[in-house]
């Protein structure tokens, strides 16, 4: 296609190039879409304010001005209307315009597909002519052409000065009058007035379709894998409201990441459009609830918050809270609190599993050995065997009792544990009695982190989460804990899937890929070092995970850069329009989506056996054997829609079961 482009390129004297969404784009879904964020933004820096719906205000004057004045009428024609409707004063007007045209110079950007054919032309030595059907005055246009790169040209056409346009094909006459007995290329977006009309006059055409209609396709899997079909079908949909508007922008940008060929794989697609947006919301959420509760310091703990810190710390950086990266799991925290009398909660912390493990994994995961004489006396005397599984109720009484008779094997461990943590905790600026304005972040989902640093620190501390879940631990901590998604508090059934059903694949996204489950401390020197789990971790599985952590990062960097000079207002997301594609991928994965996660092995403990987030074990030739099989699995599955797209990728009808 490249080849055609430049032989086309090659034959032509003049090659003509439309202006908006051709060599320029706005990162929005829809052009009219700038207007909502046009309001924000004059609401915000200017001394007037506007209450009306500016954007059908907007879109009305338009269509108006078009019909009862010129077909080719200019932003001053516009602006009369909305003044007249609106019966706003000269300075009004004025301040609303230059709102406009700074949102439009913001929001513009060059089209990689646009610039490429540009460049060629130039090199080509051809003479290049811009053409616009626009409102908007010709030097104004000029200012955003050369901010964007565009130095050169020979001819700018724009209706409403120059009293022609393409929609009726008086522009391509003006070019034949202006570079006469000529072959003529013109490139362009719109179907009718670029392609048609060019055709009419017997130019030739390169037809650039507009970012967001290519990614509707979704017939490359870097599309699919973004959801391209549902974002564009959404945007169509959409109205004017904000929400509408800024789930436009993030269309617009992950569109135009696509077209520029920045997403190479489905997991970099996954990051970019489903877990960016996801995690964008969540550290805006994040920041603007610290400030609000007066917390002056955050402390990310392993391993799920490396990611939280490094997306924090990208949108906010200058206006970010002094953060730390804490070395933190559960076994970490809680074991080092034993050094008393066994209290009930207690047993259950050393014996809590959701999957019947051997005695050994019992004790391995406290750092003890089976064979040390004092732990192989009481598990004989229990008649318990390093590879008993404890898989009745009688054996998990005696589980229980095995570790009351090594209590002060345990409080031993504990003791010494307690002491090398808390010589780390001073070093990371952590001492006792420190309170509500130093906050823990971390993924979730019931807080027990953050009660057992106030227990081992005799401490208050503030505990952020992306998400908690409803129950008797979180309930009492009040507000002492907040999620981006609380499900205290009445979440919808878009909202709370994502702590429900889709809690495995929210892990994945989270997990950090540098760092294995750390279940120790040890010091080298002076420094602090975790001691890791050896756990069998898939290269693949890892490959994806840093590819989408990577392009989530990159989605943040770019949405932050493209609304940097735009009103807080406009630039914050909510929640709802955060959490939607990732909502709409768990619902209704593709093909890429349902490879990249629920393929991926998970595991919720040290010593449980990992299994797929979504998808069947065997081939079909096996569940044609087993019947059974197929149901079971799909009844235990964590993520459920990704378990039965992966079924019909491998030719595996579900009615089997």
């Amino acid at each position: 296609m490249d080849t055609t482009y430049k032989d086309k390129i090659e034959q032509a004297d003049v090659v003509s190039f439309d202006i908006f969404d051709t060599v320029l784009i706005r990162k929005v879904a829809r052009p009219t879409d700038v207007f909502r964020i046009v309001q924000e933004y004059f609401n915000a820096v200017s001394p007037h304010f506007i209450t009306a719906d500016f954007a059908k205000l907007r879109v009305d004057a338009e269509i108006e001005a078009y019909k009862t004045i010129n077909p080719n009428a200019d932003i001053d024609a516009i602006y009369g209307i909305i003044a007249r409707r609106g019966n706003y004063n000269e300075a009004f007007i004025e301040a609303l315009k230059r709102a406009e045209l700074d949102v439009e110079s913001i929001l513009l950007e060059p089209n990689a597909a646009g610039v490429k054919l540009y460049k060629q032309a130039r090199e080509a030595g051809k003479q290049v002519v811009f053409i616009s059907d626009m409102y908007l005055k010709k030097s104004f246009v000029k200012q955003l052409l050369k901010k964007n790169g565009f130095d050169e040209w020979d001819e700018l056409i724009v209706s409403a000065e120059d009293g022609v346009a393409k929609h009726d094909g008086t522009a391509y006459a003006r070019l034949f009058t202006l570079f006469p007995d000529s072959n003529y290329l013109h490139v362009g977006d719109n179907e009718h007035s670029d392609i048609h009309w060019a055709q009419a006059y017997g130019i030739d055409t390169i037809h650039l379709e507009q970012n967001l209609k290519k990614m509707s396709y979704e017939t490359q899997p870097v599309s699919q894998t973004a959801q391209g079909g549902m974002l564009y079908r959404s945007s169509l949909q959409s109205s004017y409201s904000i929400e509408d508007t800024q789930h436009s922008m993030i269309t617009g940008i992950i569109a135009g990441k696509i077209a520029a060929g920045g997403l190479a794989t489905h997991a970099e697609s996954i990051g970019y459009s489903i877990f960016g947006p996801l995690l964008l919301g969540y550290v805006q959420w994040l920041h603007t609830q610290a400030n609000t509760d007066g917390v002056d310091e955050l402390y990310f703990l392993a391993r799920d918050g490396a990611i939280m810190q490094r997306a924090y710390d990208e949108y906010w950086r200058e206006r970010a809270l002094p953060s730390h990266y804490l070395l933190a799991s559960r076994r970490l925290y809680n074991l080092p609190k034993l050094t008393g009398a066994f209290a009930p909660e207690d047993i259950t912390f050393l014996t809590s599993t959701d999957y019947p493990l051997l005695v050994s994994d019992y004790i391995g995961r406290l750092g003890l050995e089976t064979n040390e004489p004092r732990v192989r006396t009481v598990l004989q005397q229990l008649g318990l065997e390093p590879e008993t599984r404890i898989d009745t109720s009688l054996l998990q009484q005696r589980m229980k009792a095995a570790f009351m008779l090594l209590a002060d094997v345990v409080r031993e461990l504990a003791h010494k544990e307690r002491t090398l943590l808390l010589d780390y905790f001073r070093e990371e600026g952590l001492k006792q009695g420190m309170g509500r304005n130093k906050a823990i972040v971390d993924v979730g989902w019931n807080g027990s982190m953050q009660r057992s640093l106030n227990t081992l620190l005799k401490s208050e501390f503030t505990g952020y989460y992306f998400g908690i879940h409803d129950n008797e631990v979180t309930i009492p901590m009040g507000n002492a804990m907040g999620a981006f998604l609380d499900r205290r508090n009445d979440l919808t059934k878009e909202q709370a899937i994502l702590t429900r059903g889709a809690v495995e694949v929210m892990e994945y996204f989270f997990t950090n890929p540098a760092q294995q489950s750390v279940v120790g401390l040890k010091k080298h020197g002076k420094e602090y070092v975790a001691v890791t789990a050896e756990e069998d971790r898939d290269e693949t599985m890892l490959q994806n995970l840093r590819e989408i952590q990577a392009s989530a990062v990159d989605f943040i960097s770019d949405f932050r850069k493209c609304t940097a000079q735009l009103p807080e207002a406009a630039r914050k997301i909510s929640l709802d329009v955060s959490i939607r594609n990732a909502v709409h991928m768990y619902y209704h994965p593709n093909d890429g989506a349902a490879t990249v996660i629920g393929l991926v092995a998970h595991s919720h403990s040290i010593g449980v056996p990992a299994r797929f987030i979504g998808s069947p074990i065997h081939d079909r030739g096996y569940y044609l054997k087993h019947r059974d099989a197929l149901q079971k699995e799909y009844d235990i599955a964590y993520w459920k829609p990704g378990f039965i797209k992966n079924a019909a990728m491998k030719g595996i009808p579900f009615e089997l079961s």
